[in-house]
């Protein structure tokens, strides 16, 4: 018998509506978030696609042209969903950035109400979608403020795996176990920061809720084997990832006292309790809140305080209250302790989780009290309208290679990065930028990577085969040295008419260079 198609969801978009309309009711992107980075490395993905490379892990065209493997090291997925809209007749590369923050908005409510209904019925799961989408962090702080792509789909990712897990623990069937692998998988593979938050917590709700009630120990293998799954599936961009930690300067993102010391971002009690006010966007920097959503945290408490069960709740409100005290100035030592926590820069950045518990508790409290849910969603949404004025934008402009350059140039970011977090350490110094590889692209030329100024009488001929693969022709009456105009990093690899050749390292710059005898023979060099 076919299930029935559950009507809820054409509630759930309802609610939706004022948390996707500023993307929908304006063209274009705003220019001055981290939106343009995201924009710019969809457009260098889509560059990279389109010649040969399926799944790149070097950016060729960023950093003055010499390539940055910034994708060996960012989570891809948002980047591939972006794409595919994208490859959409008539999509581009701004309207498929678009259509992400909007898809991830509508997957949150989803996942949100999904869970929240198989747990405790419709107008609980309605509440809970509400308090969730009008989180301050996931309305308006991470998608405007912000602009953050990548985080903001983790954040539906997020409550789609944990309805997913939550579907596969009460009925193990193949198609369940399947979408909660993929959905594990897509955790670590959306946001390479929140996925060390996110996957956690999932198997620690998943051991809670396996030991609180009686489970088989088929229920229990399932399940374990669903995250073991998800991890290998994600292992294709993990694992180089965690191979070649040390090829790059990554300690750049955690500097003490710079604007990433995460010192510098704790917030205080009285703000993360503090109610969304509209912002002044005539100001010259606009100050916003970082809040949890004052109804969100005071119908949590009262199901705190009014759920007889405990167990009802009792992981979401633990959760919730541990999150919180991390965002506090007294869980520095916390931080200056757990080795890898450095890395989330921000405290603050565990509002998106704290959302998704708090929602939950939202849910609870309606569900003993059902007539109260069309009360608590017209608060949400009442305190939520503050929030609903985003900034002004006008036309995001051009996303070419030229466009990526210039902004480099003026020192704006490289690589779209802020603190060129992804630099080989094979580059001690870069302080005389070589405009050879960047002029080419400025003035609409393929680059051939190579120092032509060191050639003398040798004859080069350059053929580009991919963005990361080009073969030389060469011709040479002495032996002489290859200088190519691309940072030395695992992947890249040279060979001889077929034969591979080892490769050496300039320095101070860190480009690559081969030394080769005279005579005439064809160098490919390529990154793999």
């Amino acid at each position: 018998m076919t299930k029935r198609f559950d009507r809820g969801y054409l509630i759930v978009l309802a609610i939706c509506f004022l948390a996707v309309w500023p993307f929908i009711s304006r063209a274009s992107l705003p220019a001055h978030t981290d939106t343009e980075l995201h924009i710019y490395r969809l457009a260098e993905l889509l560059r990279m696609w389109e010649g040969g490379v399926i799944y790149p892990r070097w950016a060729a065209n960023f950093y003055y042209g010499y390539g940055y493997p910034i994708f060996n090291y960012y989570a891809p997925l948002a980047y591939y969903v972006g794409l595919v809209i994208t490859l959409l007749p008539g999509v581009s590369i701004v309207g498929s950035v678009k259509a992400v923050f909007v898809l991830s908005t509508l997957g949150a409510a989803v996942g949100m109400y999904g869970f929240v209904r198989d747990n405790w019925g419709k107008p609980a799961a309605w509440t809970a979608t509400a308090a969730y989408i009008y989180a301050p962090y996931l309305q308006f702080i991470d998608p405007h403020a912000r602009g953050v792509l990548p985080e903001t789909a983790s954040f539906a990712i997020f409550s789609l795996a944990l309805w997913s897990l939550d579907r596969l623990r009460k009925q193990p069937t193949a198609p369940r176990f399947i979408t909660a692998a993929l959905l594990l998988a897509a955790i670590i593979t959306t946001h390479n920061l929140m996925a060390f938050i996110m996957g956690p917590l999932l198997f620690v709700w998943t051991l809670f809720h396996l030991t609180r009630s009686p489970h088989s120990g088929r229920v229990w293998a399932v399940l374990m084997v669903a995250f073991t799954l998800g991890v290998a599936l994600a292992a294709f961009f993990w694992l180089p990832m965690v191979a070649e930690q040390n090829a790059i300067k990554i300690n750049t993102v955690i500097g003490a006292g710079s604007h990433y010391d995460f010192n510098s971002h704790f917030l205080t009690l009285r703000e993360l309790l503090s109610p969304s006010q509209r912002l002044d966007w005539r100001a010259s920097a606009p100050a916003y809140h970082f809040n949890l959503g004052i109804v969100q945290w005071v119908v949590a408490l009262l199901a705190i305080f009014t759920t007889k069960k405990w167990g009802q709740h009792a992981f979401y409100s633990i959760t919730a209250a541990v999150l919180i005290l991390l965002m506090l100035p007294i869980a520095s030592p916390i931080w200056d302790t757990l080795p890898l926590l450095p890395y989330l820069q921000f405290p603050w950045r565990l509002l998106g989780v704290t959302a998704a518990m708090l929602a939950i508790l939202c849910g609870i409290f309606v569900h003993r009290f059902p007539r109260l849910a069309p009360i608590v969603i017209a608060l949400i949404l009442f305190c939520a309208l503050p929030l609903t004025h985003v900034p002004p934008w006008g036309d995001f402009g051009k996303t070419d290679v030229l466009t990526v350059v210039v902004h480099e140039l003026q020192g704006a970011w490289l690589g779209t990065t802020s603190t060129a977090d992804f630099v080989p350490t094979t580059v001690d110094n870069l302080s005389v930028i070589d405009e050879t590889v960047s002029r080419d692209l400025i003035e609409g030329r393929t680059p051939d990577w190579l120092n032509r100024a060191t050639l003398g009488d040798t004859a080069v001929t350059a053929e580009t085969i991919t963005p990361v693969h080009t073969r030389y022709a060469v011709d040479a009456p002495d032996p002489f040295t290859m200088r190519f105009y691309r940072f030395a990093f695992p992947g890249w690899t040279a060979t001889i008419d077929g034969e591979p050749v080892a490769l050496g390292i300039a320095k101070p710059e860190g480009w690559l260079t081969l030394s080769l005898p005279a005579g005439q023979y064809t160098v490919d060099l390529r990154f793999g």
